[in-house]
């Protein structure tokens, strides 16, 4: 089951609460029983979480109830190549909500987190049956990772609080994708996480330095704010304007003081 984060439908939420509609703000506002933390179906298996999360995520297969059959959702095709494999093959035109393309990785990413022990999720054994997932593009990934790759990885490992996980994953994506500023303001944030703050701006610097562009500066001065860092923010905001006056994102981060 992967996030595809599409736009919840005033239908779907009505089975969950009174809604209020703020149309002048394009908002559709919910009120639950009980906060929930979580979205995910597998760390958090509440039925209140549940009506929104089957709005947010979808499954390989579903079952038809009406019909009594399997229907592919993410899935184009299916079939068992032995008593022990069952091979998907993924629909061409699945994305997720930001327009990325879904792949078979994607796929393998999330059962190699439901399937990790690390990953403590509540219900194990409705999963722990899964023993490898392998897909020829992950594969070859291994030799040439796609942009967001190890990122991913990475977002992955710091949720579980594996903090060395999570740091030799961001690592790995900056190597392979440099001119990328994600993986180094998500470096800078675990490093802050776990204590180690000359680690985080160490992780900017290395950002700008590597990067001299403006998308670059500005991923820094907006990461160096939300580590509380202000003044370091504003510094090197003032660099990259001298650098970059009519940058429109630099000039909005100046607005926004």
């Amino acid at each position: 089951m992967l996030a595809r984060f599409l736009a919840v439908t005033a239908t779907a939420l009505a089975f969950a609460a009174p809604a209020l509609a703020q149309k002048s703000a394009d908002t559709l506002r919910v009120a639950i029983n009980n906060p929930f933390a979580s979205l995910s179906t597998y760390d958090l298996p509440v039925d209140e979480a549940g009506i929104f999360s089957r709005e947010v995520y979808d499954y390989l297969l579903y079952y038809d109830e009406h019909n009594k059959k399997f229907v592919g959702a993410l899935a184009k095709s299916w079939k068992r190549i032995d008593d022990k494999t069952l091979e998907f093959e993924l629909k061409d035109d699945i994305k997720f909500h930001n327009g990325n393309a879904v792949d078979a990785n994607d796929v393998k990413t999330t059962i190699d987190y439901v399937i990790d022990p690390k990953s403590k999720i509540t219900f194990i054994a409705n999963y722990n049956w899964i023993k490898q997932v392998e897909d020829e593009l992950a594969r070859r990934e291994e030799r040439e990772p796609p942009r967001g790759f190890y990122l991913a990885k990475g977002d992955l490992a710091a949720r579980r609080g594996d903090d060395a996980e999570a740091v030799a994953h961001l690592e790995r994506e900056i190597a392979a994708h440099p001119i990328d500023p994600r993986a180094y303001a998500r470096l800078s944030v675990v490093h802050t996480l776990s204590g180690r703050p000359r680690e985080a701006v160490a992780a900017l610097r290395r950002l700008v330095e590597d990067n001299q562009t403006p998308v670059a500066y500005a991923a820094a001065v907006e990461a160096l704010r939300v580590l509380g860092d202000r003044t370091a923010a504003a510094r090197l905001l003032r660099v990259a304007r001298g650098k970059f006056p009519a940058h429109p994102r630099l000039i909005q981060l100046e607005s926004e003081g």
